[in-house]
């Protein structure tokens, strides 16, 4: 089993749509959050208060689940999870946690306006051994990427023609 930790610079940066994404093209996986409040529509269903709640669901997942996707500040802070992911911020639309810059320095993978998806390629190669799910992976990341920096790419069939 995979878990991949989302993580951000604050609020709003998109981490539950970059973790609803990653779960459309991961097959066999599962979203989870640790937060406060209660579930809303659209968001995920498993919605827990404390890291025992998250850490007990994330174990329940073994054998179930091929991908665990979870949206997690505080497992990103601990450096749990086989790929972290950090979405950055944009300075006249983020308010920045105190903690940004641990995030950012746990994270295996940084979505920012600058990145490169070399390195996104070099990771998923070592995580994903299917060409087809890395790519699609990959595809998710650039959207994201463009996102943040308030260039949406268009969706798929979108735009064309």
């Amino acid at each position: 089993m995979l878990t991949w930790v989302i993580c951000g610079a604050g609020r709003g940066v998109g981490k539950t749509h970059l973790a609803q994404e990653l779960c459309r093209v991961l097959p066999d996986s599962v979203y989870a959050k640790q937060g406060c409040g209660t579930p809303k529509p659209g968001k995920s269903p498993n919605l827990f208060s404390t890291e025992e709640q998250l850490e007990c669901f994330v174990d329940s997942c073994a054998g179930k689940y091929a991908h665990v996707i979870v949206e997690s500040n505080a497992w990103a802070r601990q450096g749990r999870g086989d790929v972290i992911t950090f979405i950055e911020g944009l300075p006249d639309r983020t308010d920045y946690r105190a903690d940004v810059d641990l995030l950012r320095s746990k994270a295996h993978l940084l979505i920012d306006p600058n990145t490169s998806t070399q390195n996104w390629e070099q990771l998923l190669q070592a995580k994903l051994s299917v060409a087809s799910l890395r790519e699609a992976v990959c595809e998710v990341l650039i959207g994201h990427r463009d996102n943040v920096a308030g260039n949406p790419s268009p969706r798929q069939g979108e735009g064309q023609g």
